[in-house]
This record gives C-alpha cells, structure tokens and sequence, in this order.
C-alpha cells in the first residue's frame, strides 16, 4: 500500500513538474572511462565507446524495480521514439543498472524488451566497484540499489551536464536535449 500510495505521488509530482519551464545550468563533470557490460553482454568503454561525442540521457534503474524504474524506462522508450533517426547518431540513452551483482547482461535484455530498446540505448552493468565509481562521478550513486536517485542526467563532455527529474515527460526532456543540440551545431 505504501508503494501504491508513493507511486501516486510521484506521478503527482511528475505532472506539476511537466508544467515547469526546465532549467539549463550545466556542470562539467569528471567521468571515468569504465570498462562495462551491455544488455548484449558486449564490453563497452564508457566515455569512449557508449556515449562519444554525442548527447547523452543517463539513468539508473535496477532489473527488478517495481515502482520508479518501469516508468523511467517507459519514458525512455517514449523519448526513443520522439528522437527518431536521432537516437544513437547525436543522442544516446544510456540506462545504468544500480543492482550489478543481479542484473546480467540478459536480465536487462529480458528488462529492455518491456521498452522496446534499440540502437542507441544501452542498458549497462558490470563490476560493482567500476558501476559504483561511475555512478559516483555521474553524483547518481546510492548505497541501497533501492534508494538510487530518480535523476536523468543529461549533456556531454564538451557541453556539460544538467539533471532532470525522471518523472519529467518525454516532451520535457527533449527540450532540454534540442537546447544542448543547438549548441553542438
């Protein structure tokens, strides 16, 4: 009852923030260049291999999530389809499992199938110490798988960074993503 009751908040609080105009202060951030898995259990660097020089909409989520995470993920899948041609050539989604030692390569295939992910949306795991290090850089690290934060992080290395709610819509978020593209060009 109490998840019910805070999932009902949340999507409360998601809709009063879909009326909000996003703010844009951006921050650099020192990203390490972990080695990680993907969902198709490909090792992947991140900086240079997952996100390049392109956009990028960072989350975390945990395989066996029931309240925030299958909502991040469909948002994802509805900002996948919103970028079109766009996801994995300037923009990638980049899903980052906060439970390493549970979620395999084919647990986030099996999670990624519910959203329908494609090229240009990786759902990463690996060693814990590199997922933690990564996350730490990214400020989306939690001790307790269960209490990561509801952040995307949004920008690139050249650009910088700025965090968005994940219960912002779809809409919302590529806003903010058009904002950092314009600036690309």
């Amino acid at each position: 009852m109490r998840a019910l009751i805070a999932l009902i908040a949340m999507i409360a609080a998601a809709s009063a923030y879909g009326q909000m105009s996003p703010t844009f202060a951006t921050v650099q951030l020192q990203i390490p260049n972990v080695q990680l898995v993907n969902q198709d259990g490909e090792q992947v660097s991140f900086n240079s291999g997952v996100i390049g020089n392109r956009i990028a909409v960072i989350n975390t989520i945990f395989t066996t999530c029931t309240t925030i995470c299958p909502i991040a993920g469909a948002n994802f899948a509805r900002l996948a389809e919103k970028l079109g041609s766009r996801l994995g050539k300037d923009v990638v989604l980049v899903s980052i499992s906060t439970d390493s030692m549970n979620d395999t390569p084919a647990r986030l295939r099996e999670w990624g199938a519910r959203f329908h992910v494609r090229q240009g949306w990786s759902l990463l795991t690996g060693p814990k110490p590199e997922v933690d290090k990564l996350l730490k850089s990214l400020g989306l690290y939690a001790a307790d798988r269960q209490d990561h934060p509801s952040t995307v992080l949004i920008g690139s290395q050249a650009a910088g960074w700025t965090r968005a709610s994940t219960l912002a819509s779809s809409d919302k978020l590529l806003e903010v993503i058009e904002r950092f593209l314009l600036g690309h060009q």
